[in-house]
Formats: structure tokens, C-alpha cells, sequence
């Protein structure tokens, strides 16, 4: 790297480089650092094996440090077992890579076993990051760490401080953990403070925050990420497993601290987080009781902003999924399934919830010390409390298969939550929430759907329940399914119906039979008024403006096909 000019692609072949000291890429340069390179019978080829780059024995070291650099590239390359600090001395940062007021990409690279450590301030274990803009991708972040004996450990995976952007796409962050004894372990995948974060396509595991004392003030926030009080996150398709916030103060998967920070998590999928150490409202060695304000497994916020948009928060256990600390957090599309403590907990601030459905071992909703809690058109555990329009309390029947669709006879999705999975049946029950929500986004959802949108964590997508109109549910030959009225008023409304796809090939005619009694399945001339609605292809909705025929208005559909075949539904 010295040897080349400002402005070089450096070719480095596969194996492993030992270093006697840290990298240092020169301010102002512009240098593509490319690995996996080999030679085979003569012709040099791109491997997709890393170049390995890693201290020498009995060195303890950086592995690269860049300030100032204007175009940094990463690619292939390991960086492993780099060491920084030591518990006497503050302010310790980046084991692995230390990057300062630098433009830096890094691609399929691994950053891995760094470890950082401080007496207090102890930051990055495997990437520091500050004033820089920041490109990672296809990426692994695993088994790194940062430690103090004191206080403020925080990022063990990254820490990214007043970034001019941060993009971080398809990596994996796993078994990376902050350790602190008395007070701040931040951030075990990634803490982000100041500036501009988008994570997208990730999965976090096993990644953990810890306090190892009973003192105080040991909080542990975040044990994927944590965003610091300032600074816009994003946070799309990403899954978040068995990560663990430990300490007498364990706060979340992903916690954002007080001041203007905002979380806009999307699409993204929380299971089996925990939070462990020591047990809620006990006492312990210096007499500090554990605060239930304080602890809970999944996300909240203790003064920032969280959204939360098509999330599912499953398989916890004991301690709160959602909590705010004196922010505001807002759940649209959101399931809650399979937790045993109460699902929300306002200590101060607000948490909204529209469109989810919270299914859970406790059948009180909230707790609220203060601030504010509503819910809108969502399935609840109880509606008590509650002032927004269209809750219902009911058993939201969701699958046992740890993906927790809406059960439904017409189809619903398994194995995969978003994607990767396939399509099955529910034998005898549909699930309630089906077709419960508003008419926005129900184009999205599959056929058919009935022009009415689900609740929960799936609704509005491609792999939501699918509705349950009619007998049989998924039909074979010759079907017209009759749906509930539109625009009812005193003396009219609007009949609707569809045509569902049983494998035609032509088109279908429909004729709408309406009259002051049931005229039945048998024959059409027990009905007093009928119209020919005209021609339909399947899931071609359509709809009529009738009349009252007396103070009951009934209503039936006939399909024809082109064979002349007639079915009056059933």
C-alpha cells in the first residue's frame, strides 16, 4: 500500500498476511484493496476466497486505519484478530478497521474476532467509523467485542458516529458483544449516532449486550442496534434472532436513546430475543431492585422516534415486546404472537397501534405509568381503555408453524415470512383478521381478498391470508361467490360478488336473484326480481344497485358457464 501511488488498484492474492503493524492507508488517496486473486496454470483468476489479513504472532495490533481518505475500497478480504487498548487507558477504537473523515466501501469482505478494550470508551470491536461515509455489503460482522471495566462499551460489531451516510445491505451480524461492568454497553451488532443509516437485507444473531454487575446504573441497550440521540435509521427486510440483552437494566433488540433520533423499521422480523440477567422488581447484592421500566426483549425508544411498518415480534419471553421510555413509538401492520408478558408498557411518551393484531399469553393490553396508549382497527387481548375505531377482541388463530400467518380454508402462507415459503390450507378454521382491516392496500394481497385488506404483520403483501368467500373455499369446477354488501342505506345498496378461478378458460355469466325471502339454491323463479350482471373472468369483481324488497332484503348470484352449465352458490 505505501509502495503505490494515490490512485491504484491493489491485486492481492489468496492466503493469509501477517502484520507487525497496523495498515495505514495515506490521507487523500484513492486506493481499491482487491483480494481473493490466485494463479492457475498460468493465468491469473478471481476467487471468491478471501485474502486473509491478520497480526503476526505475538503482535497485538490494528489491522487498518484510514483518516482522511478519499476513496477507499474493500473487497475479498478477512480481517481477523485485530487488538486495540487495554483496560488502563480511555477512549480505545476500532480493533479492526479505524475509519476517520474517509469515503470507504467495503464488499464481501469478513471482520471478525476484533476486540477493543478500554477503561472506559471502549468503541468498535470489528469497525470504527466517524465523520465518514460508510458502503458495506455482502458482508459478515461476526465475534467481535468491546470491553471496559468501567463504563461506556458500546458497537461491538460497528460503531458509526456523525456519518455522512451509512449503507449497509445483505450482511450477516452474528456473536458480536459489548461487556461493561458498571455502566453504558451500547449497540452489540451496531450502534449509529448522528447522520444518516439504511440496513437493509440483514440478519442479526446472537448478538448481546452485558452488564456484568448488579450496580445501578448498568444499563445494555440494543443488542442488535442501538441509535444514539441523534441520526435517521432504516431498517428494511432484515431478520433479528436470539439476541440478548443481559444486565440489570436490558433493554431491547433495537433501542433508540432520548432526543431526535428516528427508527423506521420495515418488513423486518423479531424472534426469540430475550432479556436475561437478573429478574424484574428483585433486589440484588447492593440492594438495587432490577426496574421493569427498564427491561424488555424487543423495541422501544427512551425518547427518540420508532415506526414500525409490516414487523412481527414473536416467541419472547417474560419481558415486554414494546416499550416507551418517553418517545414515540408507532405500530401499523405489526403481529405480536407467542409472548407471556403484557405486549406494551408506557413508562412516558406514546405508543399507537392500527391495523395489527397482538396475540399473547396476557389478556391485559398495556401497562401505562404515563403519556398515552390507543390501538385502531386491530385484534387486541382486550379493548379496555381503548378509544379508536374497529378493535375486536377475538382468538386471532394465527399458524403454530413460528411464522404466524392468519389461518385461512382459501390458502395461507407458511415456512417463509415474507418470501422463500409455500402456500397452504387450513382444513376447518379461517382466521378472523382476514378481511378486518381497511380498503387500502387489499390490491396487494393475493386473490382472492375480497377488496379488503387484512391485519397484522403480513397484510398488504403478496403473501397475506387469502379470503374466505365461499363453499368450497378453493373450487375446482363451476363457482360464484356472494360477498357482503357496499354503500347499505335505509332502502338500498349495493349486492357485490365474484367469480373465483376454478380453471376456466372462458368467461362466466353471473345473474343477480334478489327478493323479501330466501328463494334458495333449486330454482330461480322462487326469487321476485333477477338481473343479468354480464360476463366475468376470474376475480373480476362486480357489483348491482338494488332496491328493498320489503324490511329484508335477500340476495343469491347463478353463474353460467360456456358449456351452459348453471350453479346457483350455495
Amino acid at each position: 500500500i505505501d509502495a503505490v501511488d494515490c490512485e491504484s488498484v491493489v491485486k492481492i492474492k489468496s492466503g493469509t498476511y501477517f502484520l507487525t503493524n497496523q495498515l495505514n492507508v495515506a490521507s487523500g488517496s484513492r486506493i481499491n484493496l482487491r483480494g481473493g486473486y490466485d494463479v492457475i496454470d498460468g493465468v491469473e483468476k478471481r476467487t471468491s476466497v478471501p485474502s486473509e489479513i491478520v497480526p503476526a504472532e505475538g503482535v497485538s495490533c490494528r489491522l487498518l486505519y484510514a483518516n482522511s481518505v478519499t476513496d477507499l475500497k474493500l473487497d475479498t478480504l478477512k480481517f481477523a484478530g485485530g487488538r486495540f487498548g487495554n483496560t488502563t487507558v480511555n477512549s480505545q477504537y476500532g480493533a479492526g478497521l479505524y475509519l476517520v473523515s474517509s469515503t470507504v466501501a467495503i464488499t464481501n469482505c469478513v471482520v471478525t474476532n476484533c476486540h477493543t478494550k478500554a477503561k472506559n470508551y471502549a468503541y468498535g470491536g470489528g469497525v470504527y467509523a466517524s465523520g465518514s461515509s460508510l458502503d458495506i455489503r455482502n458482508s459478515c460482522i461476526f465475534d467481535n467485542h468491546t470491553r471496559t471495566p468501567e463504563s461506556y462499551s458500546d458497537g461491538a460489531g460497528i460503531y458509526t458516529k456523525e456519518a455522512v451516510k451509512t449503507v449497509i445491505s445483505n450482511c450477516v451480524f452474528k456473536r458480536n458483544w459489548t461487556c461493561e461492568q458498571y455502566y453504558s454497553g451500547y449497540g452489540g451488532g451496531l450502534y449509529v449516532s448522528g447522520g444518516n443509516a439504511d440496513v437493509s437485507d440483514c440478519h442479526f444473531v446472537s448478538n448481546m449486550v452485558s452488564g456484568l454487575t448488579d450496580y445501578a446504573y448498568s444499563y445494555t441497550r440494543g443488542s442488535a442496534i442501538f441509535l444514539g440521540s441523534s441520526g435517521n435509521l432504516k431498517i428494511k427486510n432484515c431478520l433479528f434472532e436470539y439476541n440478548v440483552a443481559h444486565g440489570m437494566s436490558g433493554s431491547g433488540v433495537v433501542c433508540v436513546d432520548s432526543g431526535t433520533g428516528v427508527a423506521d423499521i420495515s418488513y423486518s422480523i423479531f424472534v426469540n430475543n430475550r432479556y436475561t440477567g437478573w429478574e424484574p422488581n428483585k433486589g440484588y447484592g447492593n440492594k438495587y431492585i432490577v426496574k421493569d421500566t427498564y427491561v424488555y426483549g424487543g423495541v422501544g425508544t427512551y425518547g427518540g422516534t420508532v415506526n414500525l411498518k409490516h414487523v412481527l415480534i414473536a416467541d419472547g419471553v417474560k419481558t415486554t415486546p414494546v416499550r416507551s421510555n418517553g418517545g414515540k413509538i408507532t405500530l401499523d401492520r405489526v403481529t405480536i404472537a407467542n409472548c407471556a408478558a403484557k405486549p406494551f408498557h408506557v413508562v412516558s411518551g406514546s405508543i399507537n397501534v392500527s391495523r395489527s393484531v397482538i396475540d399473547t399469553e396476557s389478556e391485559v393490553l398495556y401497562t401505562l405509568d404515563a403519556g398515552t396508549f390507543d390501538a385502531e382497527y386491530s385484534c387486541v387481548p382486550s379493548r379496555e381503555g381503548l378509544t379508536g375505531l374497529g378493535n375486536f377482541v377475538a382468538d386471532p388463530l394465527l399458524a403454530d408453524d413460528g411464522y404466524y400467518h392468519p389461518l385461512s380454508r382459501a390458502g395461507y402462507y407458511t415456512e417463509g415470512f415474507f418470501s422463500g415459503g409455500r402456500w397452504a390450507a387450513s382444513t376447518t378454521e379461517t382466521c378472523p383478521t382476514i378481511d378486518a382491516g381497511l380498503n387500502r392496500d387489499f390490491y396487494l394481497e393475493p386473490e382472492p381478498n375480497a377488496l379488503l385488506e387484512n391485519l397484522g404483520y403480513d397484510a398488504g403483501t403478496p403473501v397475506a391470508s387469502k379470503s374466505d368467500l365461499g363453499n368450497p373455499p378453493v373450487p375446482d369446477s363451476l363457482a360464484v361467490w356472494t360477498m357482503t354488501p357496499s354503500n347499505t342505506a335505509e332502502e338500498t345498496a349495493f349486492a357485490r360478488g365474484v367469480v373465483p378461478d376454478f380453471g376456466q378458460t372462458e368467461k362466466v355469466d353471473v345473474t343477480l336473484y334478489w327478493g323479501d325471502s330466501d328463494g334458495g339454491t333449486t330454482d330461480a323463479a322462487n326469487w321476485q326480481n333477477s338481473l343479468q350482471l354480464g360476463q366475468f373472468d376470474a376475480y373480476e369483481y362486480f357489483s348491482a344497485f338494488i332496491t328493498n324488497a320489503a324490511h329484508r332484503t335477500y340476495y343469491r348470484l347463478t353463474a353460467t358457464d360456456a358449456a351452459g352449465n348453471v350453479l346457483i352458490e350455495a
